[in-house]
């Protein structure tokens, strides 16, 4: 072009050059400090995935034990092997009507499987205390309260039903265990009504 000095436009093209890279080194620089904010997050959880399943592995014995105080140490005697006296003195500390609702929430009817396994550990807990002979007039009046307010549950029991529980798959094993259940709770359901007929011979004398 006319009147432009060589010198000046090779000089001015490396100023436009320059001014280029500038800003190429500005949009990277900006890009980096994105790459760097987004690998400071920080670390993931040592965590094993063992531990965070810990809370809720063995579904049945948590659903038992927060179901009452009661169901708790009724589940803990049989899971130890001791003797239930512990059963005997908390529902010392208990009026009637706590005690009432405490042996009523064992059990929801007769498709409760869990419910009847605790029927099955409070029935235990009463042959044992009648056997002791101490407390006694208490422990009739337990006993008296539980077949009451089971009755119904008792009356349905049906050692030989192949049912399922709605939403659950037939399982052979599941249903023989159910079987065997049944007829344990039964067989001591007997014993404690023999129990009850002593204790009200005794309790006339």
């Amino acid at each position: 072009m006319d009147g432009i000095d060589p010198q000046q436009e090779k000089e001015q093209t490396k100023t436009n050059d320059a001014k280029d890279n500038n800003e190429e080194d500005e949009w990277e620089a900006a890009w980096s400090d994105d790459n760097d904010e987004t690998t400071t997050e920080p670390p993931p959880s040592k965590t094993s995935p063992s531990t965070a399943l810990t809370t809720t592995t063995n579904p049945k014995k948590r659903k038992i034990y927060h179901r009452s105080t009661l169901a708790t140490q009724l589940q803990q005697c049989h899971d130890m092997k001791s003797s239930y006296h512990s059963i005997t003195k908390l529902l010392a500390t208990m009026g009637p009507s706590a005690i009432d609702v405490a042996i009523s929430g064992l059990c929801n009817g007769t498709h409760d499987d869990e419910g009847l396994e605790l029927l099955l550990f409070a029935t235990q807990w009463l042959l044992e205390a009648c056997e002791s002979r101490t407390s006694f007039e208490a422990i009739n009046a337990y006993l008296n309260r539980f077949l009451t307010l089971h009755s119904n549950v008792i009356a349905g029991l049906d050692v030989n039903s192949n049912s399922t529980n709605e939403g659950e798959e037939r399982d052979e094993r599941k249903l023989e265990k159910r079987k065997k259940l049944r007829m344990e709770l039964l067989s001591t359901i007997g014993e404690l009504r023999v129990a009850q007929k002593g204790a009200a011979v005794l309790l006339k004398e």
